[in-house]
């Protein structure tokens, strides 16, 4: 479970450009010709998270599901794997 390290105003944000760089170079962690983590390390926030394509299905997300599942959470790739309809990549 991730637990906040201090209030949303108060983070050090490392910026977009410099993040996406980073991410775009190979990674012992993860393949990167098919996913794409901006920034590419455990931080409070994420920018991007998602698998590469040529037609991808974009997703927004305000605030990830709580840590344990209830009748109203689902995994948050669930909604891309309903909807593909022709895409490839979320």
């Amino acid at each position: 479970m991730h637990i906040p390290q201090g209030p949303t105003a108060t983070l050090a944000l490392e910026l977009f450009d410099d993040a996406l760089a980073a991410a775009l170079r190979p990674s012992p962690d993860y393949d990167v010709s098919r996913w794409l983590y901006v920034p590419n390390h455990y931080s409070e926030y994420r920018y991007i998270l998602g698998t590469r394509g040529r037609k991808p299905l974009i997703c927004i997300g305000i605030n990830p599901p709580p840590p344990r599942r209830t009748p109203w959470t689902h995994p948050p790739v669930r909604p891309a794997d309903r909807a593909f309809n022709g895409y490839d990549s979320f």
